[in-house]
């Protein structure tokens, strides 16, 4: 699907709970070429929502439901899809 352009999220349960946000983005960031491009994904990531940028280094299992569901969103988005469900 990923190739495809497509991204989905599963409710609940969209993140890597016993690895940090930063590795979470990295996990989401599988097709990508190469580092160049998965640190301006990131990049990008951190200016959508600001508040991954001070959670970079935290495991994300001890994140809120709702900041876990933000992350669970760009995780997603780390593929640059084209349809998003």
């Amino acid at each position: 699907m990923i190739k495809a352009g497509i991204a989905y999220v599963p409710q609940g349960k969209g993140v890597f709970r016993d690895l940090t946000v930063q590795e979470n983005l990295e996990m989401g960031a599988a097709t990508c070429p190469g580092r160049a491009t998965l640190q301006i994904q990131i990049d990008r990531m951190v200016g959508l929502f600001p508040l991954l940028r001070t959670r970079m280094k935290q495991i994300a299992g001890t994140l809120s439901g709702g900041e876990r569901q933000l992350l669970a969103l760009a995780i997603a988005f780390m593929s640059s899809p084209r349809l998003f469900s």
